[in-house]
């Protein structure tokens, strides 16, 4: 009736597929364990390339801040000695 399934009657026939499953599990978990690994250093390069780009931003933005400063206060003082030749 079920010819297809093959049951043995000696048990130690089981034991080239338990192997060959206990084998392939272990490689399965240090392969996880191999690209948990690299990930996490990925992960710590990224957060330092973002440190980085970020500190060249802020220092970017406040250097860009301290010439307008300087441009804005040099037009004041242009201003001023407009008024004061006019008087």
């Amino acid at each position: 009736m079920m010819e297809f399934l093959y049951f043995p009657e000696n048990k130690l026939e089981y034991l080239p597929s338990v192997a060959f499953l206990i084998i392939t599990l272990a490689l399965a978990m240090y392969m996880m364990m191999f690209i948990l690994k690299i990930n996490r250093k990925q992960e710590r390069k990224a957060k330092e390339l973002e440190q980085q780009i970020m500190m060249k931003m802020e220092a970017s933005e406040t250097s860009r801040m301290s010439k307008a400063e300087e441009s804005s206060s040099s037009q004041k003082v242009t201003t001023r000695h407009i008024q004061a030749d006019k008087q």
